[in-house]
């Protein structure tokens, strides 16, 4: 399955991603996979938590969609996906 992310922290190194900053997966590893990359990025400037907003399928703008879940690293480094 396809799914369109957006990957948000609340610190404040970062802005907030305008509604076409996405990234296109082709499944969960996909989405691990950006969650990591971002999440080590966000550590090199604060200790906020890092989320990705998940949407079934690919979409090229996200504004004003609700996303269909939440994803986050658990403390021991695995991939949650909760609805949204």
């Amino acid at each position: 399955m396809r799914y369109t992310i957006q990957l948000h922290t609340e610190s404040g190194c970062f802005a907030t991603p305008q509604g076409d900053d996405v990234k296109h997966c082709s499944g969960q590893a996909d989405i691990r996979w950006h969650l990591d990359n971002w999440a080590d990025t966000v550590s090199r400037c604060s200790e906020e938590p890092v989320e990705a907003l998940v949407w079934r399928g690919t979409l090229e703008d996200v504004t004003d969609v609700y996303p269909d879940w939440v994803a986050t690293l658990g403390p021991k480094g695995g991939l949650h996906i909760n609805q949204a």
